[in-house]
């Protein structure tokens, strides 16, 4: 201790004993006014004027004659001294005060050196790390980034594509019946061949040669010996292509008796009396033709000519319609779908002269839509990486924001628990200043993510201020959890490009938000991000919608979006509130809901950070198909474990490819 310091202490405690030297004499005094029993006034008085004759002999006391018995002898007596008094309480409290300080000083040492070895084991295990903000580095428009392995995967079909012999039909009596929309198509094909370096030849007659696929584009007039023509390519087997409502008419330009599309395709062409828009394309998972998009994909493709709506009843629904909130449209005979696939015979309501106005993901996907259709009808090999682990039909996952009212939290917690149902939690960090419990969930099965410092909307602030708040969170969180925070939702799910920035700065892994792009899948974004948007409804929802009165109206609406999820293929992810779903007015609904899932066939529930890692993985392969068959490599720094192949439609789950490694795969 410094001199200083000893200095100090001891000034205080002759300030403290001065106080208590007082006290404890004025409650001697008053103690020994009380007489024993059998004492005379007189002795009372006596001793009255004893005390104060020997402490405060400024005091007049009274003087009295009368013997009195002698004092008893006690320690008191033997250091009768206000001096003794005072030292001995002074010499209490400066030791006290000299220990205390010791002691102090020796636990806050001590409890400083726990926490630095705990920060260094958060380090030792790559958490706890602070990141400088580059105030340089640009906002990037939040669009979505292809995946290297799908463009190569797409690549390898193409290269195997141009070695086959296609033919483009092309009739006059149709040019001439369907000027518009055929002449359209027609260029459409043209333009796409000569873009993608494809072989054609346009076929104008009956009188061909030799093909490996004929296009039959928007061949809505069709004579009795061009109906014969495609019949006959169907009994060879020849693959073929129809776009548009084929057969329409005859070739005279006349309403023909039987659509020649509902013959060969075995499905209905339903005259369009009252629809008044075009509706955008959403594609389900699908293994016919093996295509490399995404499930749930929606897209502003339209077809050509929608003066039919086609109803599937037979054969695979690669591509529907659907509203712009993704719900599928739905005939009373079933499915309003654009495109369908029987045998290695196919028809598409979409053409590509409508893909050449797109941009970006959009594009990419339209290209490698049509690429893979023709690659599978010319009959090169069929090869689709399944999108989840396992190769399940679908996944869910669950996310629970906690931001107020954390006993909410722990009531969603244990019946997450009860349910063996896996789920990542959204912390505010500052609500942990009351009550960190929450950090001390220790299960594999849950997720810590950030749901920002103080639930402040972000897209109200600059980059410098989203960069703090975010890793202020993240760090409190790691502190206190121990755990890695590679997750983020934005408050109220608002975010725009400088958010995106900030995200990436903070080196999270992935975030999740709204549906401005709608999919049932992860999406790359820049910043190396993978973005998980909500295409369902939360319980801010179920809270605002005044149908859904009953537990029965919630778990119904609940059960008709996971039946969409695991329709399409795709990703179902179910976001709630502590404050909302985590009040005993939604709780037994919630436990209805988790329990139903988990009895759910060919789903793999999981959180959102293990759906983060193994889509990093699985788009982290090389795949390359040729000739000879398949070649699966494993380009990330960790075991794939779970990787499902389609060849040719059959499933093929692989054994763990280990990190750098690969599988050869063939037909056989």
């Amino acid at each position: 201790m410094k001199i200083e310091n000893l200095l100090n202490t001891l000034i205080l405690s002759l300030s403290v004993s001065t106080v208590l030297i007082t006290l404890l004499s004025y409650f001697i005094y008053k103690i020994r006014q009380f007489p024993k029993k059998g004492a005379t006034a007189a002795a009372v008085r006596k001793k009255e004027g004893v005390f104060f004759r020997r402490h405060i002999p400024v005091e007049v006391v009274l003087e009295v004659e009368e013997k009195t018995a002698p004092e008893q002898k006690n320690f008191f007596s033997k250091m009768n001294t206000l001096p003794f008094y005072f030292f001995f309480v002074l010499l209490v409290v400066f030791s006290s005060l000299v220990f205390k300080d010791f002691f102090s000083t020796r636990y806050a040492q001590w409890s400083r050196a726990q926490d630095v070895k705990h920060l260094h084991d958060l380090r030792e295990k790559g958490l706890f790390k602070m990141y400088d903000l580059d105030l340089e580095l640009k906002d990037e428009e939040f669009a979505e980034v292809i995946p290297a392995m799908e463009k190569k995967l797409v690549d390898s079909k193409l290269a195997l594509l141009k070695t086959k012999k296609i033919a483009l039909v092309s009739w006059s009596n149709n040019q001439k019946h369907n000027a518009t929309h055929a002449s359209r198509a027609q260029a459409g094909w043209e333009s796409f061949f000569k873009s993608f370096g494809l072989t054609y030849t346009v076929v104008s007659d009956l009188a061909v040669g030799s093909f490996d696929l004929f296009i039959i584009p928007q061949m809505k007039s069709l004579s009795e010996t061009q109906r014969a023509f495609i019949a006959g390519l169907e009994k060879s087997k020849t693959p073929f292509l129809m776009t548009g409502p084929c057969g329409a008419l005859d070739g005279t330009g006349a309403p023909a008796k039987e659509m020649f599309c509902e013959k060969i395709l075995k499905t209905s062409f339903l005259r369009e009396t009252s629809k008044s828009t075009s509706r955008p394309s959403l594609f389900p998972l699908s293994t016919t033709p093996g295509w490399s998009v995404p499930p749930g994909h929606l897209t502003n493709w339209f077809p050509e000519d929608e003066e039919f709506t086609v109803v599937a009843e037979s054969g695979e629904a690669s591509i529907v319609e659907a509203q712009f909130n993704g719900k599928p449209r739905v005939h009373q005979q079933g499915k309003v779908v654009r495109a369908l696939f029987k045998d290695r015979h196919g028809w598409l309501a979409l053409e590509p002269h409508s893909i050449a106005a797109m941009k970006g993901a959009d594009k990419f996907y339209g290209d490698s839509v049509l690429i893979e259709t023709l690659s599978w009808l010319a009959g090169v090999p069929r090869v689709q990486v399944a999108p989840w682990k396992d190769g399940k039909r679908w996944t869910f996952a669950v996310s629970v924001d906690s931001e107020d009212k954390i006993e909410g939290s722990f009531e969603l917690w244990e019946r997450l628990d009860n349910h063996a149902v896996p789920a990542t939690f959204f912390v505010v960090s500052d609500q942990l200043q009351n009550d960190d419990r929450l950090m001390k969930v220790d299960s594999p099965k849950f997720e810590i993510g950030s749901h920002s410092k103080d639930h402040m909307i972000h897209t109200e602030k600059d980059l410098s201020a989203q960069f703090l708040n975010m890793q202020d969170s993240r760090l409190t969180l790691e502190e206190l959890s121990g755990q890695p925070v590679v997750g983020f939702h934005p408050p109220e799910e608002r975010f725009d490009e400088t958010t995106v920035n900030a995200i990436a700065q903070n080196r999270f892994s992935y975030f999740s938000g709204d549906q401005r792009i709608y999919r049932m899948a992860p999406l790359f974004v820049p910043g190396n991000l993978l973005y998980l948007p909500r295409v369902f409804m939360d319980d801010v929802l179920i809270k605002r919608n005044r149908q859904l009165i009953t537990n029965d109206d919630i778990l119904l609406a609940l059960r008709k979006d996971y039946l969409q999820a695991a329709d399409y293929g795709g990703l179902h992810y179910f976001n709630v509130h502590s404050q909302i779903m985590g009040q005993s007015f939604y709780l037994d609904v919630f436990d209805a809901f988790m329990e139903e899932i988990s009895k759910q066939p060919d789903v793999w529930v999981a959180n959102l950070g293990e759906i983060n890692t193994w889509w990093r993985q699985r788009n982290a392969l090389e795949v390359t198909l040729s000739a000879s068959g398949v070649k699966v490599r494993n380009t990330s720094a960790a075991q794939l474990v779970g990787l499902v192949v389609y060849m040719n439609g059959k499933k093929v789950a692989l054994d763990p490819i280990d990190a750098g490694a690969e599988r050869v795969l063939n037909d056989k």
